[in-house]
């Protein structure tokens, strides 16, 4: 049994770009929400998603499924990635505003 196959694959690979599309989409996604529980809801999900990419890629899988589930978890993270960021610019923007 393996541990954190994907994590290690993104550290050992070319696989940062697609955390960077996860984290432009994941981006684009929490900037249209504009609502912190939402986003929050995005980050939970991203999360879990990773976790279940994590969980399933450590049972002995095909290769197609473990390409797959490799690029799902790594764009779920750069995902999760990008709704932190934008929880913590929505904060930031807030206080500024409450200031005013």
């Amino acid at each position: 049994m393996r541990y954190f196959p994907v994590l290690q694959e993104l550290f050992e690979s070319d696989t940062v770009i697609i955390l960077l599309i996860g984290a432009a989409l994941g981006a684009a996604v929490s900037c249209m929400i504009k609502e912190p529980r939402r986003i929050g809801r995005l980050l939970i999900g991203s999360a879990a998603l990773y976790a279940l990419c994590e969980v399933i890629s450590n049972f002995r899988t095909d290769n197609l499924l473990e390409i797959l589930l490799l690029f799902a978890g790594t764009a779920a993270i750069g995902a999760a990635l990008s709704s932190i960021v934008c929880l913590i610019i929505y904060r930031i923007k807030n206080r500024e505003n409450d200031n005013l």
